[in-house]
Parts: C-alpha cells; sequence; structure tokens
C-alpha cells in the first residue's frame, strides 16, 4: 500500500466498482457516480489514522450506499466499531 495518506487513500476507494476520482476545491474526493449529496464520508487523515479501520470505514459505507449488484461485489465484514464502544 502507498505510504502518503492520499496515495493510501486513492488505492482503497478506487478499489471499488465504479468508483471514481475528482477534484473538489483543490482536494481529491473519491466517490461512486450513483452516489448523492448524503455520500460523503469524512476522516481525519493528518493524525496517523489506522489505515485497516478507513478501509473497513470506507468498504462499509460503500456497501450501504452501492446498488445490490455492485454491494455484492465488495467482501462482507463486520460493520467497524464506533470508537465510543470499544
Amino acid at each position: 500500500m502507498p505510504s502518503q495518506p492520499t496515495a493510501r487513500l486513492r488505492f482503497i476507494c478506487l478499489a471499488l466498482p465504479e468508483a471514481v476520482e475528482k477534484e473538489a476545491w483543490g482536494d481529491p474526493t473519491f466517490r461512486p457516480p450513483y452516489v448523492g449529496h448524503k455520500g460523503w464520508v469524512g476522516m481525519r487523515l493528518d493524525r496517523k489514522p489506522d489505515w485497516d479501520e478507513v478501509a473497513k470505514v470506507v468498504r462499509h459505507s460503500y456497501r450501504l450506499t452501492a446498488p445490490k449488484k455492485l454491494a455484492a461485489l465488495v467482501g462482507d465484514e463486520a460493520a467497524p466499531q464506533s470508537r465510543s464502544s470499544r
């Protein structure tokens, strides 16, 4: 996996079916074409994130919003736990 935060996030996001990269406000954003204005996931990446958890959150979010055929193409794993429940 790449070492820079944007490159790591790109690697995770663009592995998802039909995901694309677009620039918004000078930064890259990654989204599938069918996600509307409620399709954002925000994360802090400047504080040494747990990249396994980032990948799980991104894949879980994708499965929640993707059409069933595309969601089925992404591995099924348990939903990430919130930090408050750990």
